[in-house]
């Protein structure tokens, strides 16, 4: 009887634990599709949305690929409104690297990011990992591109956001500037732009959610359009030639990033669903690793657990 209670005792702690690591919770927000098309895959299945369904629950380990002149609008739980432009694609699965934990992975295209209300106290801090780094938010409103190699360029528009690497600390970058995480190397230096690549939309604090999600469609998505990932135009940054012009990397580093991680072959047959599920698998090892620290954390408490109950 002493150790059946003992094992209930347990098996609620570990259940607390997970929970409280955001490993028991399902659901990550609402998708609306505001133009085009977006594809969600979940549990091995392919569900397609159109401009004009209703709101769309968005689950954790949900894979969202926006399309071909597309604009989806996502609601996350950590109130901060996600806008994927055309050919987006988005991992919703947790990571942890080093103390960095978050829930969304920006696996290509374009996105305009703003957060709401208590996104940015530390305790509840929206992050978003990319290939090369993981974008911290103590501002409220960036602009974020992943190419096909994983270059990551990051936009403020207001605010400050934190970008770190596996080469180096993390770089603050303030509102009126951007910088660039390659392959292999630190983030670059914080640049200042002239103009914001997508014009920004002043939330209030009076303003209703309803209201802060009705962007203007046409003209965000025009700024948000990407190519698609298996076109030879995928490895390229929109703002490479600006980077190059300032001494930030030369032509050189991006032409070594794209090649380290070229996609297409040329004069191959191209399979672009394939393409897509590579880019998309190539994180999927990171994950489970992440999972299985989760389930070994929960292991290590509770054989602490059982010891101090035994003596």
């Amino acid at each position: 009887m002493k150790g059946a209670a003992m094992k209930q005792l347990i098996l609620c702690f570990v259940f607390l634990l997970l929970s409280s690591s955001g490993y028991g919770l399902t659901k990550y927000g609402e998708a609306t599709v505001k133009k085009g098309g977006l594809t969600i895959l979940r549990d091995g299945k392919r569900l397609s949305f159109t401009a004009g369904d209703n709101s769309i629950q968005i689950l954790k380990k949900d894979v969202l690929r926006a399309g071909k002149k597309s604009l989806i609008t996502l609601n996350t739980f950590q109130n901060t409104i996600v806008e994927l432009g055309s050919y987006a694609i988005f991992q919703v699965r947790p990571f942890k690297i080093s103390k960095n934990t978050g829930d969304l992975r920006m696996l290509y295209g374009k996105a305009r990011f703003k957060t709401v209300g208590n996104a940015k106290a530390k305790s509840r801090r929206f992050r978003l990992r990319t290939a090369t780094a993981v974008i911290g938010v103590k501002g409220t409103e960036w602009i974020q591109q992943t190419n096909s190699s994983g270059t990551t360029d990051t936009e403020v528009i207001e605010g400050i956001v934190g970008i770190s690497t596996e080469m180096g600390v993390e770089i603050d970058v303030s509102s009126g500037h951007r910088a660039i995480a390659l392959s292999g190397k630190k983030v670059s230096k914080p640049i200042k732009v002239k103009k914001p690549s997508v014009p920004s939309k002043s939330i209030s604090k009076d303003e209703d959610q309803d209201s802060i999600r009705q962007p203007d469609s046409e003209a965000t998505s025009e700024n948000l359009d990407a190519v698609s990932p298996t076109s030879n135009d995928s490895v390229k940054i929109d703002a490479q030639d600006f980077y190059v012009d300032q001494g930030v990397f030369s032509l050189d580093d991006f032409q070594e990033a794209e090649r380290e991680t070229e996609i297409i072959d040329l004069g191959t047959q191209i399979n672009k669903e394939k393409i897509i599920d590579e880019i998309i698998e190539n994180v999927e090892q990171e994950v489970e690793e992440t999972t299985e620290a989760a389930v070994e954390e929960a292991s290590s408490k509770q054989i602490k657990l059982s010891i101090s109950f035994e003596k």
